[in-house]
């Protein structure tokens, strides 16, 4: 849900190179863009493998928008969105907006 009908498996493609950008958060930004200049929505699978590839580097505030955006979105992030912005954050030194984000995930349990 979330993704907006474009055939059968039109998320599967940017999600499979969302995947394999693990690490390469600015790769993944741009599959983002790109997915939405083609109107299509990610789905969790693709928001959550985004969410991943921005741990490291400065990635993490991405990961915190990427989350603000699913929700906009009408895609409800699951324990792997969470965990990924979480790791996103602690790797990076933002303990105190990891704890924010799994108050967050408590919350919406």
């Amino acid at each position: 849900t979330g993704a907006e009908s474009h055939g059968p498996g039109a998320a599967i493609a940017p999600n499979a190179v969302i995947s394999a950008a693990r690490g390469q958060w600015q790769l993944a930004l741009n599959v983002l863009a790109e997915q939405r200049r083609r109107g299509l929505l990610p789905d969790v699978v693709g928001y959550s493998a985004a969410i991943s590839a921005f741990e490291g580097g400065d990635g993490w505030q991405w990961s915190l928008e990427a989350l603000a955006e699913m929700q906009c979105h009408d895609v409800t992030p699951n324990v792997i969105s969470y965990h990924a912005a979480i790791n996103a954050c602690q790797a990076s030194g933002q303990w105190e907006r990891a704890l924010a984000m799994l108050e967050q995930m408590q919350l919406q349990a």
